[in-house]
C-alpha cells in the first residue's frame, strides 16, 4: 500500500503522537486509528485520526512449478493476480517457441494439456509464459508484462 501525511492541525504548543512522533505530521501506511495529542499550558486535547490504507497494487504470483497428473494437488498452473484484472491475456510456449496454451479468460487455468490433443499431456520440462494485463486500480492504465518460465512435473 502507499503512505500518507496526517497531520494534526492545533494551536497548542506541542503535538506528539504516542509510539510515533513529536511533530505535527506523521507518515503511515497501516489502517488504523492514529491519536494525536495536543498540549498547551491551559491542557490537553486529544484526536483521532482514522486512517484506511487502501492496497493498489494488484500484485501478482506466478508459481515456478506444477505437477498435473491428476492427484488434485498443484494440477494446474495459473497466476494469482490480487486485482480483478483488464485486458488480461496469458500465453504458454515450450522450449521450441510453439504456443501450448493461450486465453484471454482470467479464469482458465492451463492443466498442462496440448492443444492439439487435449488428452495428451505435455513433456515434463520448462515452459515459458507470457502474461499480459491491466491493472485497473492505477492510471494511467498500463499493459503490465510478465515473462517467465514455470516447469511442469510429473
Amino acid at each position: 500500500g502507499k503512505s500518507r501525511s496526517v497531520t494534526a492541525a492545533t494551536t497548542g504548543e506541542s503535538v506528539t503522537w504516542p509510539n510515533f512522533s513529536t511533530t505535527a505530521t506523521i507518515v503511515v501506511s497501516e489502517s488504523g486509528v492514529y491519536q494525536a495529542v495536543a498540549e498547551n499550558e491551559c491542557g490537553q486535547t486529544f484526536k483521532n485520526v482514522v486512517f484506511t490504507a487502501i492496497d493498489c497494487t494488484c500484485e501478482v504470483y506466478v508459481p515456478n512449478a506444477f505437477t498435473p497428473n491428476g492427484d488434485g494437488l498443484n494440477d494446474l498452473f495459473f497466476p494469482q493476480i490480487g486485482c480483478q484484472p483488464e485486458g488480461y491475456a496469458i500465453e504458454i510456449y515450450n522450449r521450441w517457441g510453439t504456443i501450448v496454451f493461450q486465453s484471454t479468460d482470467f479464469s482458465e487455468k492451463w492443466n498442462g494439456n496440448s492443444p492439439n490433443d487435449q488428452d495428451y499431456y505435455d513433456s515434463e520440462g520448462v515452459y515459458f509464459y507470457l502474461i499480459e494485463y491491466i491493472n485497473p486500480l492505477l492510471p494511467p492504465m498500463e499493459t503490465i508484462q510478465i515473462r517467465g518460465s514455470v516447469m511442469l512435473l510429473r
